[in-house]
């Protein structure tokens, strides 16, 4: 990034922001940048009246002054850019000279306002706005930019940081020793080593990358960033937002834990490893003015919070296209000599690890795949292949067929077979032989699997799409006999199938010559499993026929304040219940992802270090206590303004009235005048008299809320 513009300015209370302009394309001289008399503004877009939004974006607007010709082209500039090729950081200090640092950054919009058609002497001036990047990052996908394997094990303060690093376009505002990321989390588990200041739970915990897919019109779709970022800040009862030139995850309810040691980390730009503490506390208690005209409202009490956790989240074991056959037949001189293929016997075959399932009750298995063969080459070129193979022949029509199994290596000792392929007579159930059932044909000579011998047979015939589909049912064994690792095993195999003088006669295609795909002309063969557009393939894992399975996890004040219930949107991320849930939190050490236990741990605990208030459970049950312990009385929210010096939207404020805490929500500041205007809501917790419970229902849905604000 090449920097085009800089600009300073003096606010009322003698602080000075230095504004940064940056053009990724730019390679002139850097020149001077004229803001108005307003600065800049600020504002956070929260959610209204919503104590734990999760991800919250803010922006910047200002006002250029175009003094001459150099700044009506960086004007125009702007106006068509692509979308990160101008960045600002704004940058803070008490001295004119010296003494900056990074405050915010972001990414600046081409939607720029139009001049007024004035002189520049007459005091024109064109409004720019910038965005942090991350309600842009709603058009991401979460391995755009970074790799992930299915199953791979990632703490979430690396797939926060991988995210901000490389999708928001903002990164190289920090230097690699500067901090970047700040967390203030302190939920924990019996299993990870005490919290302190050194182990944060949110590096010492996380998920594997499948927690971010979805099945969309039988399609794996992996999510937005900005849906993975609001997951995680959901599960943690936390917001992420940019502030004083960090990135901040904080669990909201913690302001008003601050007295207890809170611990709060950073995290460098260049390191996933913890840097120290910043130990200031976040209560600010003097040094500013509320202004006048305010208001207060309340949030009324409520009764009950119900919060889903959907655990089995479209969970599809086979999340890739398995190549079975990719080889091709030389027959273009009308000779060749037919060698040995991959994947085409009992003994060599694809192999395809599905991951661990669990045996729990109600549990089964359920398929429908689809087997596609192909051939790539000509009537003729065929032809000359079964003259190759066996002369001259009258009838010659090539065959494929496809044997497919299940293989469970149980955590007993055991392992066991189901074969996908078998008609239902053959057994479709679980044993332990490792002999192969059932050989599925697929072609049919009218139609399926072309006859080559039709006339009517034209170049690059597009063949047949079989769907193998079926069920696990008891049989022998139950629905799945044991816990363990399964393994999809699958082989081909391509023949040709003549009628000569002597009968009937088959030779399988032996070939080992690799195929081009994007040369169809060359003669060749395909086989695999794959998914074609618009069916729903799958190899599902489900509990009781349900492939989506939920918990309710609710809390209930023992006081009759409120009759209200609180549905809450459902959670994503939580514990378990079962190894099989994609989305469990799996807490591991923060070297070498040495893993404390398997994401089923319901031992869940807040503040654990000096104040722990003897709750513990699933993670989502903890969520429910801490929503609720802030909504047992009415919850005071101000509308208003406060006037003060060096404070930040992490900070909440004291003195608004009396001794309670109140937290920025939807907030607008003006750099000129260092006033924050808007929505502040009170932070005060009691979990005095909650009682809780936790209900299995697949078939539950979110009744209509009209006053989700919690």
């Amino acid at each position: 990034m090449a920097l085009r513009k800089e600009g300073i300015f003096q606010n009322d209370k003698g602080r000075f922001y230095k504004l940064n302009i940056y053009d990724s394309t730019w390679g002139g001289t850097t020149t001077d940048l004229t803001v108005s008399a307003r600065g800049f503004d600020l504002e956070y877009q929260c959610k209204d009246r919503t104590r734990f939004t999760g991800v919250i974006p803010s922006n910047v607007t200002f006002d250029v002054v175009p003094l001459n010709a150099v700044d009506e082209a960086f004007i125009e500039d702007v106006r068509g850019a692509a979308y990160k090729r101008f960045q600002i950081e704004i940058l803070e200090s008490t001295s004119l000279s010296s003494g900056y640092s990074n405050w915010w950054c972001g990414n600046i919009l081409a939607d720029v306002s139009d001049e007024q058609n004035l002189s520049f002497e007459a005091g024109t001036q064109t409004t720019f706005t910038a965005t942090d990047g991350l309600a842009q990052l709603e058009d991401v996908l979460v391995d755009d930019n970074n790799t992930y394997t299915l199953n791979q094990l990632t703490s979430f303060v690396d797939y926060i940081r991988q995210c901000l690093l490389n999708d928001v376009g903002t990164s190289f505002c920090w230097g690699a020793s500067d901090r970047f990321l700040y967390t203030m989390c302190n939920w924990s588990t019996n299993s990870m080593p005490s919290v302190a200041q050194s182990v944060d739970p949110l590096r010492q915990s996380g998920c594997i990358f499948r927690a971010f897919q979805e099945i969309v019109n039988g399609q794996n779709v992996t999510i937005s960033s900005f849906e993975m970022l609001d997951r995680i800040c959901r599960a943690w009862g936390a917001r992420l937002f940019l502030s004083d030139g960090q990135w901040r995850f904080i669990q909201n309810n913690s302001y008003s834990q601050m007295s207890s040691g809170q611990f709060r980390r950073s995290y460098l730009k260049g390191s996933n490893t913890i840097d120290g503490s910043d130990a200031d506390d976040l209560i600010v208690s003097s040094g500013g003015n509320v202004l006048g005209g305010g208001t207060f409202d309340v949030l009324p009490p409520v009764q009950k919070v119900k919060i889903p956790y959907d655990f089995l989240h479209d969970f599809d074991l086979l999340n890739e296209d398995v190549t079975v056959w990719n080889t091709f037949t030389d027959v273009s001189g009308g000779s060749g000599t037919l060698t040995s293929t991959t994947f085409r016997s009992s003994t060599n075959f694809n192999s395809i690890d599905l991951g661990t399932i669990n045996a729990q009750t109600g549990a089964s298995l359920r398929w429908n795949l689809y087997a596609i063969p192909n051939y790539f080459g000509t009537q003729t070129q065929i032809t000359n292949s079964f003259t190759t193979a066996f002369g001259s022949v009258s009838f010659p029509r090539l065959e494929t067929r496809v044997v497919a199994r299940l293989k469970l290596v149980g955590d007993g000792g055991t392992t066991y077979y189901l074969s996908l392929t078998s008609s239902p007579q053959g057994g479709k159930q679980w044993t332990t032989s490792s002999t192969w059932i059932g050989n599925l044909a697929i072609y049919n000579e009218a139609s399926i699997f072309t006859n080559y011998s039709n006339s009517a047979a034209a170049s690059q015939v597009g063949n047949g799409l079989v769907s193998i589909t079926g069920e696990s049912i008891d049989g022998t064994y139950n629905a799945i006999p044991d816990s363990g690792q399964l393994f999809l095993e699958i082989l081909g195999r391509f023949n040709m199938s003549a009628q000569d003088a002597t009968g009937t006669v088959t030779q399988d295609v032996n070939s080992a010559h690799e195929i081009n795909p994007n040369q169809p002309s060359q003669p060749g063969l395909a086989l695999g499993i794959a998914n074609p557009d618009g069916v729903d393939q799958f190899l599902r894992y489900e509990v009781n026929g349900q492939a989506t399975q939920e918990q309710i996890f609710s809390s209930t004040q023992g006081s009759t304040l409120s009759t209200d219930v609180l549905n809450l949107d459902k959670t994503l991320l939580g514990s378990g219940p079962t190894a099989m849930s994609n989305t469990r939190v799996i807490c591991f050490s923060d070297t070498g992802l040495t893993t404390f236990d398997d994401g089923t741990n319901e031992t869940w605990q807040t503040y654990e270090q000096t104040t722990g208030d003897g709750v513990t459970g699933p993670m989502t049950k903890i969520l429910s206590k801490e929503i609720l312990a802030g909504r047992i009385a009415g919850t005071s929210v101000f509308n208003g303004s406060l006037k003060r010096d060096n404070f930040s939207y992490h900070n909440a404020y004291k003195n608004i009235s009396g001794t309670k805490i109140f937290v920025p929500q939807e907030i607008k500041f003006n750099a000129e005048k260092s006033v924050w205007d808007g929505q502040w809501i009170e932070s005060n917790i009691s979990i005095s008299g909650q009682t809780y419970l936790t209900e299995d229902s697949p078939d539950f849905r979110i009744a209509n809320n009209n006053s989700n604000n919690y």
